[in-house]
């Protein structure tokens, strides 16, 4: 039965501790557009329901599915190290990935809303504007930008996000 307007679809798991989002910057292993990407969104900057209880677990459970095997083996993350943003297995292998696990996080987490379709998950694996520099700290104004476009195209559709 759909939830009603901003109503979250189930009461979300407890989650004792938050989400660290800076983890995704210190994951070799993941392309560098999606690191930074990723750690903005994270964030959820500017969103008035990022503390929330279902955005707390949103962040643990993607953190969680990223470390751990049941979407990607250990030998695929080692070929991500090196694949190319437009590679297949950047583009179709590991944005899908990416998509099931927001998929997953979504229903697991209560979220009534719809993450937003593939292709901006394939966008989100090298979209990076030209000034941000592997090294340098994201931006505060960049990832509201990103934040922007979580509550956009793929809203947990309450809580406040």
């Amino acid at each position: 039965e759909p939830a009603e307007d901003g109503q979250c679809t189930c009461e979300p798991p407890a989650v004792s501790n938050s989400a660290n989002c800076g983890w995704y910057l210190q994951q070799e292993w993941l392309p560098t557009a999606y690191q930074w990407n990723a750690n903005c969104a994270c964030k959820l900057l500017g969103v008035e329901g990022r503390n929330s209880a279902t955005a707390q677990c949103v962040r643990r459970f993607l953190i969680n599915a990223h470390e751990g095997n049941n979407y990607l083996s250990d030998k695929e993350k080692e070929d991500l190290k090196d694949a190319s943003p437009f590679s297949p297995l950047v583009l179709f292998k590991f944005a899908a990935v990416v998509h099931q696990i927001h998929e997953d996080a979504y229903d697991a987490c209560c979220c009534p809303g719809t993450v937003a379709p593939f292709v901006t998950w394939q966008a989100v694996m090298f979209l990076l504007p030209d000034w941000l520099v592997p090294g340098e700290t994201v931006k505060d104004w960049y990832c509201q930008k990103v934040a922007w476009a979580v509550q956009t195209f793929g809203p947990c559709g309450c809580d406040q996000w």
